[in-house]
């Protein structure tokens, strides 16, 4: 409804979240809110568009599956090779605190596609998960700046990850056109200074120290998301 139903407020929330992110977010903060789309729905709604371009980009370009086909996993290995890790395997497998994943494991190499089809289905909720996680990381590193709350964290989460995932959408969708499109990305880091300094009243050089922490726990955040998101598809493997 929200997609195709565009009224006043989103002509006015856009414009503001790409070029001007910080007055948006300070706005809402300090009660202007009436003209701004409610950043949870407009979180949703860059979501589903993010996996509407992500979906059109993977068309696009495939993901070549047959690599990891048994009958060509250890095509470039020697026979002792083969032994030693079928040993190893079997192993595994006769442990009951790892049985499930080298049953599951197996599933999943067997059948790839039902692995990331399974994965796609949990992606949206751990896309979610991503606005707490980055509420709590952004407490960290203002926890002794006074007058900020977990309140202004999730509120900021909201317009930037929405504004990375529109810049996101963008490449995904540029990408169908021209193969040079990935270097848009290059706008995140700029858009998140932008965004950060003019929110958080801060100086440039607290505003480049708190990015750089934040992109470090940022990346540790992610490979845990990452590997949550393969244990939710292998468990809905059967």
């Amino acid at each position: 409804h929200d997609l195709l139903n565009f009224d006043g407020r989103f002509w006015k929330t856009l414009p503001a979240l790409v070029a001007r992110p910080g007055k948006l977010t300070r706005d809402y903060l300090d009660g202007h809110r009436a003209s701004q789309i409610p950043p949870f729905r407009l979180f949703l709604i860059v979501l589903v568009i993010v996996f509407f371009a992500g979906s059109l980009n993977l068309q696009r370009y495939p993901v070549n599956l047959d690599g990891i086909k048994p009958e060509n996993t250890f095509i470039a290995r020697d026979a002792r090779d083969r032994a030693d890790f079928k040993q190893a395997f079997d192993a595994m497998r006769a442990k009951p605190t790892t049985r499930w994943i080298v049953e599951h494991g197996e599933a999943a190499v067997k059948d790839p596609q039902a692995l990331l089809t399974a994965m796609g289905r949990w992606s949206h909720q751990f896309a979610i998960l991503m606005l707490p996680i980055a509420a709590l990381m952004l407490s960290l590193l203002f926890v002794f700046k006074r007058g900020v709350y977990v309140f202004d964290h999730l509120i900021f989460s909201m317009h930037s990850l929405s504004f990375q995932g529109l810049l996101l959408s963008g490449v995904f969708l540029g990408g169908l056109a021209v193969t040079w499109a990935s270097w848009f990305l290059l706008i995140a880091p700029v858009h998140l200074f932008v965004h950060m300094r003019e929110t958080y009243r801060i100086s440039t050089i607290g505003t480049l120290i708190r990015m750089f922490l934040l992109f470090t726990l940022s990346a540790s955040a992610f490979i845990l998301l990452m590997f949550g998101l393969v244990f939710a598809g292998l468990a809905s493997l059967h």
